[in-house]
């Protein structure tokens, strides 16, 4: 099953840290288990659905979703 590698500096704004790898769908909908700001997983599926197979998401707050789709 594909999934979705996720590192954030979304709680410590001075380091990156490991998140998770929530599982994505066939119609590339992330599972929403982890404890994350919504705006990150729809940042996340938007490049997805653009064809992105990495990247990062960066919220109003200054905080890096740093992501990889890993299929």
């Amino acid at each position: 099953m594909a999934s979705v590698r996720i590192s954030s500096n979304w709680q410590h704004l001075d380091k990156m840290e490991w998140v998770g790898a929530p599982t994505i769908d066939k119609k590339n909908r992330i599972e929403r288990g982890l404890k994350i700001p919504n705006e990150a997983y729809e940042g996340i599926e938007a490049a997805i659905a653009k064809g992105h197979i990495e990247g990062s998401v960066y919220l109003e707050d200054g905080s890096r979703f740093q992501w990889f789709l890993d299929r």
